[in-house]
């Protein structure tokens, strides 16, 4: 397994009918790429939409991103993504890392996928990245 660390950006915005439209246009036309996206309801308040975005280029992506209306709050946050094998367990396997560590996750999600590579993003709730890198570094 890789390990290496990334910045996305945390939004929350109106759950309103073309906002990510528009975050998808602004970005666009500022020449970001978005290399993953998770978007999804909060369920105790289905007013607002949430979105995890790793761009090429997130600290412009927050300041365009900062003058839309419809947004109510944009982050930048460290994660941690994880090359490993694609194959039945290997999940499992960092995730058992993890736990024997006490390192508890605040987010999971599938950044990319090859035949023979996943690449997972994980935001750790209560421990930084950098941590958690030096911790899983000295397992190797």
């Amino acid at each position: 397994m890789e390990y290496y660390k990334l910045t996305e950006l945390s939004i929350l915005a109106d759950n309103k009918f073309g906002v990510l439209y528009e975050i998808s246009s602004i970005l666009g036309q500022s020449g970001i790429n978005i290399e993953a996206i998770v978007g999804y309801v909060d369920s105790r308040d289905k007013s607002i939409a949430n979105f995890r975005l790793v761009t090429t280029d997130p600290d412009t992506a927050m300041k365009k991103l900062s003058k839309m209306q419809n947004i109510k709050n944009i982050d930048l946050i460290d994660i941690l993504v994880v090359k490993m094998e694609d194959k039945p367990g290997e999940l499992n396997k960092l995730i058992e890392k993890f736990k024997k560590a006490g390192i508890d996750i605040e987010t999971v999600y599938l950044i990319s996928k090859t035949k023979k590579y996943a690449e997972v993003a994980i935001k750790p709730s209560n421990l930084s990245v950098d941590v958690v890198l030096s911790l899983l570094e000295k397992e190797k």
